[in-house]
C-alpha cells in the first residue's frame, strides 16, 4: 500500500487501506472499529506488522494439516473423488457427443 497519510481509517478515499483493513477485520474477528481504534496515534508500519502477523496466525493450521497430509492420503482422496465424479462426467460426455454428432469414446 503507498499512502501520503498515516492514519489508520476506514474509507472509500483509502480504497487500499479498506481492503487490508477488511482483511484484517475477516482474519482476526475484530471489528472495523476496533481495528481504527487500536490504530489511533500509529502508523502504517505498525498496521502492517500486526497485520502479517493476523495472515500468518489464520493460515499456520492450514500449513499445518497440509503437510500432515501424506502422499497416500493425497492419492485416496484424489482416487475417491475421481469415482465419485466418473458416473457423472461419463453421462454428461455422452449428452455432448449426442448433440454434437460424435460417436462415443468406448475403452
Amino acid at each position: 500500500m503507498t499512502d501520503s497519510g498515516s492514519e489508520i481509517i476506514y474509507s472509500d478515499d483509502k480504497p487500499a487501506l479498506k481492503n487490508l483493513i477488511n482483511i484484517y477485520t475477516l482474519l482476526s474477528g475484530e471489528s472495523v472499529d476496533a481495528v481504527q481504534a487500536k490504530y489511533v496515534g500509529k502508523g502504517y508500519g505498525d498496521f502492517k506488522t500486526d497485520l502479517a502477523e493476523v495472515i500468518v496466525g489464520f493460515l499456520t493450521p492450514f500449513q499445518e494439516r497440509f503437510y500432515a497430509i501424506s502422499d497416500d492420503e493425497v492419492r485416496a482422496i484424489l482416487h475417491a473423488g475421481a469415482e465419485k465424479a466418473r458416473p457423472l462426467a461419463e453421462s454428461k460426455l455422452a449428452q455432448v457427443y449426442e448433440k454434437v454428432g460424435l460417436i462415443p469414446y468406448k475403452q
